[in-house]
């Protein structure tokens, strides 16, 4: 399992991803934005 600072660095760079992706998309793309790979991630 990752240690709390690789979840916290994991997750950072997922968010960072979809913060990219959602400013490449257009308005209609951001409904794609933290969907269902998000949600599986655990709350900290």
């Amino acid at each position: 399992m990752l240690s709390s600072a690789g979840c916290l660095i994991y997750e950072n760079l997922t968010l960072g991803h979809l913060e990219a992706a959602a400013r490449t998309l257009p308005a209609g793309g951001q409904a794609l934005g933290p969907g269902p790979e998000h949600s599986q991630e655990p709350e900290l």
